[in-house]
């Protein structure tokens, strides 16, 4: 004789009614979670870098020691990654973020943050309550610049500006996309880099700077 199977019981039947729709459920909190983080990030706010007196003292050892002549002796032996005189200034992320507060004040505004061999700019300012459209309205971008050519050159070149999340067409940027921005600004140097640098590296967390002679 064939066995008979036993009947499915009617809350054994419930279960699986409801198990999908609770997957699907689960599935869908998940991906608003997600998106709403997403959004958050893209939309955080910027805080300004405030460098403490220590901080300060030391970025302005840096920038000091690139006016001093070859040969002189450091203020404070040891503490140094380069000697005077030597045209290289080494800066930190927090470093240059704390440099363009003090000096523009726009350090709720504007955020530097460094990659391998870019430069991202976060941008967060307020529209004017006069601006033809979205007065008042926060006005959220963010350009990536490459800091070498195809040469290998020292350069500051705008791969891409997005603003609320959509990159803009070149032509609407009056083609300034792939430009050496700093080289037309500063001039170019005969390899056709920056006029007066010889050097430019960003790492994470990191800009070295070599000027020339």
């Amino acid at each position: 004789m064939t066995p008979v199977s036993p009947p499915i019981s009617s809350s054994a039947r419930t279960g699986r009614r409801w198990r999908i729709p609770l997957i699907l459920l689960t599935l869908f909190i998940l991906a608003v979670i997600a998106v709403g983080a997403i959004f958050w990030w893209l939309n955080r706010p910027i805080k300004a870098t405030v460098l403490a007196e220590p901080e300060k003292a030391v970025l302005e050892e840096k920038l000091a020691r690139l006016e001093e002549p070859e040969g002189a002796t450091p203020s404070e032996p040891g503490t140094p990654d380069y000697q005077p005189g030597e045209k290289l200034i080494v800066l930190t992320e927090r470093e240059l973020n704390g440099l363009l507060h003090d000096n523009t004040g726009m350090g709720d505004q504007l955020k530097l943050e460094l990659a391998k061999d870019a430069v991202h700019a976060r941008i967060s300012a307020d529209i004017p309550e006069d601006f033809p459209i979205m007065s008042g309205k926060k006005l959220k971008g963010k350009a990536r610049f490459l800091v070498k050519d195809t040469s290998g050159n020292p350069a500051l070149i705008l791969e891409d500006l997005t603003i609320w999340g959509i990159s803009l067409p070149n032509a609407w940027l009056g083609d300034l996309k792939g430009k050496n921005l700093l080289g037309e600004l500063l001039g170019k140097s005969p390899s056709g880099g920056i006029a007066g640098i010889r050097n430019l590296v960003v790492e994470q967390d990191e800009l070295r700077i070599e000027l020339d002679d």
